[in-house]
């Protein structure tokens, strides 16, 4: 799911944005202090390289202004061609977006990553149990399907 990609500034391009200087005010402050050497650390953004591993990037649709932070997260990882996808996941806030992951768009979009990732790795050496596309009307819940995908991935039954 989108969070905070970059301590200083997640709301707006602009750092002294009333927006930007709220966030401070309220959660880096209080969390980090003023030290900008922290907030850089504490900064995923600032730690893409182009060995990092692949990132899928959710963000609501009305994300409080997160959207901004995801999307100069995700030009980071294109940049350092990191595998990773960027999508808006319609109807959804900055809490729906987690608390209600199997009802939406979200957990299909996820399976589908997982899936290409597992693709890429593992289709040559072991089967994959489920051969049907996602389904999100299946019998098999996001969460049942996830934990199958990661036990073949893991090779071993969770």
């Amino acid at each position: 799911m989108s969070g905070i990609y970059l301590v200083s500034m997640p709301l707006s391009h602009a750092y002294n944005s009333v927006a930007n200087w709220f966030f401070r005010k309220n959660y880096v402050y209080p969390a980090f202090g003023t030290v900008q050497e922290l907030w850089s650390d504490a900064s995923p953004i600032n730690h893409v390289t182009p060995n990092s591993p692949p990132f899928l990037v959710l963000s609501a649709s009305s994300d409080m202004g997160l959207e901004v932070d995801a999307q100069r997260f995700y030009a980071n990882l294109q940049t350092n061609k990191v595998l990773s996808e960027y999508h808006v996941i319609p109807g959804t806030g900055h809490a729906s977006i987690a608390s209600k992951f199997s009802k939406h768009q979200a957990a299909v979009i996820a399976l589908a990553f997982l899936r290409k990732l597992w693709e890429a790795e593992y289709s040559h050496t072991k089967p994959l149990m489920r051969s049907d596309p996602v389904d999100p009307d299946a019998d098999n819940t996001a969460a049942e399907t996830m934990q199958e995908m990661a036990s073949v991935m893991m090779g071993q039954d969770l």
